[in-house]
């Protein structure tokens, strides 16, 4: 069905061309399907800015000119059974944090809790949805990630750029949807910035600063030069509560992978720190499940703000809409398309119609 003016795509068609582009340039078929999966989940969840769009911005031009690793696999540092190290090569983020996942997964058999630490992985993608396909299994799972080298958050106080926008992101299983909480530690995200500069427009608040410090919701105060920054999460009054989390999953992500800084610096480079806890080896399941649904009623019990929406828990709207998806199509943002036509017609690769009424 076709939903207004917004066209929907079956989310299969729309995995089969992601994948299909991404073969086209290289990047073999298992790899290129699990890039393609992660990528339309995002649009699925309706968080449009980490969905297929990536593909034309950032991975296909990398893909095509050798510059992400195609071939291969991540290649183990340190093995300590419940504890693992891994170089990732360079190779596509959305399959290397699959990869260290099923890793896990195996791991999990014989280990409560399982951590892994990544370095030199290329973009990791929407958090989401890794997070979604672990806590199907039970489990919990934490997922951190940063870029040593990308500068463009400042500091607490500064106004020069130290940090990558860094994403946050956690999820556990309840009796019914999962929680899902996937956010940066920055005031917003760099794709957001990017976007609102291709489409002529502002921020909805003053989250960057330019190169002087002064506050600002021109894209162009980040983008231009001289390069100002986003501002870290708290924005100018309490960045000092995201700054403070920026060292955590430095230590946790980079630390713990000893990515340490590279002399030939690639842009999307990311270090990642994942964990997987399995609550069945704790109180059990059953216990932890009653524990959150506990909490989780409280919230829905809690009274709407005058005007407000109903109080939803984390992941809520995201699971919502990634059933709609499923049922009736994927509203893709109206951008998305078009930044891949280009593509699509350089690779000979057909874009997927839309569902008709």
């Amino acid at each position: 069905m076709t939903t207004g003016t917004t066209p929907r795509y079956r989310a299969a068609d729309l995995r089969a061309f992601a994948a299909a582009l991404a073969r086209a340039v290289g990047l073999p078929a298992d790899k290129a399907a699990t890039m393609a999966a992660i990528l339309v989940e995002a649009d699925m969840m309706g968080r449009s800015t980490h969905g297929i769009e990536h593909m034309g911005h950032w991975y296909l031009p990398d893909l095509e000119r050798d510059v992400m690793t195609k071939a291969g696999d991540v290649a183990i540092v340190a093995d300590h059974g419940a504890a693992l190290a891994l170089d990732g090569r360079y190779l596509p983020g959305t399959w290397t944090v699959t990869r260290a996942m099923a890793l896990g997964f195996e791991r999990l058999e014989r280990h409560p809790v399982v951590t892994i630490a990544v370095r030199d992985s290329h973009h990791v993608g929407f958090h989401a949805a890794f997070l979604r396909r672990a806590t199907e299994r039970g489990l919990v799972m934490i997922l951190l990630d940063t870029n040593p080298y990308f500068e463009a958050v400042a500091p607490a106080s500064g106004i020069k750029p130290v940090f990558s926008p860094t994403p946050v992101a956690y999820g556990f299983p309840t009796a019914g949807d999962p929680i899902l909480v996937d956010f940066a530690l920055a005031s917003t995200s760099l794709t957001s910035v990017e976007r609102a500069n291709r489409l002529g427009e502002r921020l909805k608040g003053k989250w960057l600063i330019d190169h002087e410090g002064r506050a600002s919701d021109d894209p162009k105060a980040l983008l231009g030069q001289p390069k100002g920054s986003i501002l870290p999460l708290g924005g100018a009054d309490r960045g000092h509560k995201g700054y403070g989390l920026f060292f955590m999953v430095y230590a946790l992500a980079a630390g713990l992978s000893g990515f340490g800084t590279p002399a030939s610096p690639r842009g999307f480079a990311s270090a990642v720190f994942l964990q997987l806890i399995d609550p069945a080896r704790f109180a059990g399941r059953a216990a932890f499940e009653r524990e959150i649904d506990v909490i989780v009623e409280a919230c829905h019990a809690s009274p709407a703000a005058p005007g407000g929406e109903p109080v939803r828990v984390p992941g809520e709207r995201a699971m919502k809409t990634y059933r709609d998806s499923e049922a009736n199509g994927v509203a893709l943002f109206p951008t998305v398309l078009k930044t891949l036509k280009p593509w699509a017609e350089k690779l000979k690769v057909a874009i997927p119609a839309p569902i008709s009424g």
